[in-house]
């Protein structure tokens, strides 16, 4: 008896494995088709009986807000301070909303943290992309591998955009370029457009942004930090000094030759040096 309960349990485990092993083969198939909504990030919910990917207008303003925000130079954790100082709840209240016999709890205050802040803004979904397949689990290890991007399931047009494509470009390329030189603002106040881009041309460091005042009108001038203080002995060119309207004319200036340049190449084979 023993012997025939064991055999069974050993068939029973195989079955039990092949069965798992059909269902991931299953979700894997529906996830390279036509995409497979798993869950749904704040901004989104599911219509029953459209079966279609809906947008919930009243959370998109607030995920059109992180944007914005992001985009003016607003860092992760300012925007998650500044999400809890006007009460907007976390999208973890919008998620548990959708469930029918959810009852929200009076004693949980669903903050915003930076991490909140960060899937929003590195969600594909709210430009109408819908990626599956970025993970794969080890179940006997229990760890989770991060899928290359060429090996994703991508599916264009998949749902209605809240974010404008052009936003988002903007907002992956801050966090590509925060990433790397880990700027600061203080007191939760912007990060400056060039902050941690600009170098000094005699000492190579970074030059620092400051808020200057003439004649009633404000302005934001880099300077080198450690010539501003004195400590280096190099004499203060006015080089060192460059204003913030004055590189946003000859970035607008070098964008419009290029294109200039591009025309005359396309239209009548010019090639200008410029």
């Amino acid at each position: 008896d023993d012997l025939i309960i064991g055999f069974k349990q050993i068939v029973n485990d195989l079955y039990a494995k092949d069965i798992s092993k059909k269902v991931r083969a299953g979700v894997r198939q529906k996830q390279k088709d036509k995409g497979l909504v798993e869950t749904l990030p704040l901004g989104y919910y599911k219509d029953k009986n459209l079966n279609k990917v809906m947008i919930d207008e009243e959370a998109a303003e607030i995920v059109r807000e992180v944007f914005n925000l992001y985009v003016q130079g607003y860092g992760l954790t300012t925007i998650a301070k500044m999400m809890n100082a006007k009460g907007i709840k976390s999208p973890e209240y919008y998620q548990r909303r959708r469930l029918a016999d959810w009852k929200p709890e009076i004693s949980k205050k669903y903050l915003w943290v930076q991490t909140s802040v960060k899937r929003i803004l590195t969600n594909e979904l709210y430009i109408g992309v819908m990626v599956n397949h970025k993970t794969v689990t080890n179940k006997i290890r229990k760890t989770k591998t991060q899928v290359p991007k060429d090996e994703q399931y991508r599916h264009e047009n998949f749902c209605e955009p809240i974010i404008e494509e052009s936003v988002w470009n903007q907002a992956q390329f801050l966090l590509s370029q925060r990433a790397v030189i880990k700027p600061r603002s203080k007191n939760g106040n912007k990060l400056h457009r060039y902050t941690g881009i600009i170098k000094c041309a005699d000492c190579g460091s970074s030059m620092i942004a400051r808020k200057r005042k003439w004649r009633g009108n404000e302005y934001t001038e880099y300077s080198d930090d450690r010539n501003y203080n004195g400590t280096t002995g190099f004499q203060a060119y006015e080089a060192q000094y460059l204003r913030d309207f004055l590189l946003n004319n000859l970035i607008l200036a070098f964008i419009t030759l290029s294109l200039m340049k591009k025309v005359l190449l396309l239209y009548f084979g010019m090639n200008v040096l410029i």
